[in-house]
């Protein structure tokens, strides 16, 4: 098996854990082919907040802490 299987393999691991997570805290996700159209992004995962409808598209790459962006995105929720 190669390095890049390797990779894509843990990443889409990561991924599913990622949207089982979202899920148990009522938010709503999908997965996002390499293949859908750019305005979804380019893979990985959409989730959608609670309090709002725009949905948020990120690819999962397994780093040890989430970005500081994203906590103040999340402002306690």
């Amino acid at each position: 098996m190669t390095a890049r299987k390797v990779n894509r393999d843990s990443r889409a691991v990561f991924e599913l854990e990622v949207m089982h997570l979202a899920r148990e805290h009522g938010l709503k996700t999908d997965s996002v082919p390499t293949s859908a159209p750019a305005t979804l992004g380019n893979g990985g995962v959409q989730i959608t907040p609670t309090f709002s409808d725009q949905p948020w598209n990120s690819q999962c790459d397994g780093q040890h802490a989430l970005p500081a962006w994203l906590v103040t995105a999340l402002d306690g929720h």
